[in-house]
């Protein structure tokens, strides 16, 4: 009995002591503090809220995609087919892209797919090349190799809408086409933008069919070489009567177009040529535009646009329930050519300026008068070579204004112009040389140095 009393007590006694219990306590906070990261790691790996902490947003979706996310009425599937073994930095970087857009809606799901491991999934998809993303909705398909937001988005307004937008563009007078894309005058550069931007582009030729497809079109009519029959003018203005959306894009030297359907609007050609003192490398005939009027169509746009043989425009009158825009005009300093043959050069005379030749136009309410429904667009630009395949490759500025104007006409300028991303807030430092010494002391000799000094003095302490 006396020792085993004896035993409780040294047993006591050891417990008693000062290091035991300090030793348990450090034991017991370990524990709880790994109980703690597990608690947490399995909170974060449940749950979706993500938080963006870069200055301009550069990893939050945009509020135009937000909202066509919530809006999803259908369950779209998304396949990203990436060579593991040499793409894994873009899956992952889209894989975070697509957790925000799921993060939103239920109704969008994703998978990644190499197609060396599974080639016949490739093939039935009629995947070529590695890095296709596959966007996926009740049996329409869309497919993209470019993975930011707007070809997701645009991917998926495309496979969701039941009307596809199509774009139509007016042909059998020799005017621009969609499908040139050997001249530099040509708009098969502009035709595959907007394919790229989910439209469809077609050709329409009046003679060959009397009516306009009104639901989700628009009519773009560039640069007739020929004045348009009477029976095809009125066809188009009876397209705009019942709400129809319209793209003009004259030119100085081709005559002038619809002029009875702009002044239904108030607006009408000037039979001129601008020269702007605002030029392209000392060519007054290629004006610049780099401020732009408040306007959806404009919004975004920051760098200056070029427009090669300029014709202008004039507003002729305020129509009531008829909103009319400015959308370009050239700077005060300008001539203006009214004589268009010879040497253009020599008929040029100062006139006060600025003058406008881009306007857009939206009839907000029926009018008895000129009997246009309420919802009909317009965009008119004097000017037609600005979105040529060699301006559109020339300059970001006239392929935004190109593809803005068509998305605005469209009715769905939040969906199919999404705004450019803000540049990411450059914050490197450059540090002079004494200044990198100090850092560099500071970190690997400084720091390591403090640690030891501490670490003594507690030991000395303790002693």
């Amino acid at each position: 009995m006396q020792s085993g009393r004896n035993i409780l007590n040294q047993a006591g006694q050891v417990v008693g002591k000062r290091q035991v219990r300090f030793g348990t306590n450090a034991i017991i906070m370990t524990v709880a503090f790994i109980a703690i990261l597990v608690l947490i790691n399995i909170l974060v790996a449940r749950t979706t809220v993500r938080w963006d902490l870069t200055a301009t947003g550069e990893f939050s979706l945009s509020p135009e995609t937000i909202a066509i996310l919530e809006d999803l009425e259908q369950p779209v599937e998304i396949i990203g087919f990436f060579n593991q073994a040499q793409q894994q930095a873009a899956q992952d970087e889209l894989r975070s892209r697509l957790e925000s857009y799921a993060a939103r809606t239920d109704l969008i799901s994703f998978e990644f797919v190499d197609p060396d491991v599974n080639p016949t999934l490739a093939q039935s998809y009629n995947v070529a090349e590695y890095g296709t993303v596959v966007v996926e909705s009740q049996g329409r398909q869309q497919q993209t190799v470019t993975t930011d937001e707007q070809a997701l988005t645009r991917a998926i307004l495309r496979v969701t809408q039941e009307t596809p937008p199509t774009v139509y563009f007016l042909t059998g007078h020799d005017e621009r086409s969609p499908d040139n894309l050997n001249e530099r005058t040509g708009y098969g550069t502009l035709g595959r933008i907007l394919e790229e931007d989910g439209f469809v582009v077609e050709t329409l030729n009046l003679v060959v069919s009397d009516t306009i497809p009104l639901e989700s079109s628009v009519l773009v009519v560039a640069d007739p070489q020929l004045e348009l029959p009477e029976r095809e003018q009125e066809i188009i203005a009876g397209y705009i009567d019942q709400g129809g959306s319209l793209l003009l894009l004259g030119n100085p030297f081709t005559p002038a177009m619809l002029p009875e359907v702009l002044e239904q609007v108030g607006l009408a050609w000037n039979d001129d040529l601008l020269a702007d003192q605002q030029l392209f490398f000392q060519q007054p005939l290629i004006p610049i535009v780099n401020n732009y009027p408040f306007s959806p169509i404009t919004s975004g746009l920051t760098d200056p646009a070029l427009f090669p043989t300029v014709r202008t425009l004039t507003q002729t009158e305020t129509l009531s329930g008829t909103t009319v825009t400015e959308l370009l005009s050239s700077s005060p300093d300008i001539q203006i050519a009214t004589s268009l043959e010879g040497d253009v050069q020599e008929n040029l005379e100062d006139v006060p300026g600025p003058r406008s030749f881009g306007y857009s136009v939206e009839i907000t309410a029926a009018d008895d008068a000129t009997a246009s429904a309420a919802g009909a667009r317009m965009v008119v630009i004097g000017d037609a070579d600005f979105a040529g395949n060699e301006w559109l490759l020339a300059t970001s500025a006239n392929r935004d204004l190109a593809r803005n104007a068509v998305g605005w006409l469209m009715t769905q300028t939040e969906e199919f112009t999404l705004p450019p991303r803000t540049d990411p807030v450059d914050r490197s430092l450059v540090l002079t040389g004494s200044q990198g010494n100090l850092v560099f002391l500071g970190s690997t000799v400084g720091l390591p140095l403090l640690v030891i000094v501490v670490g003594v003095v507690v030991w000395w302490q303790r002693r």
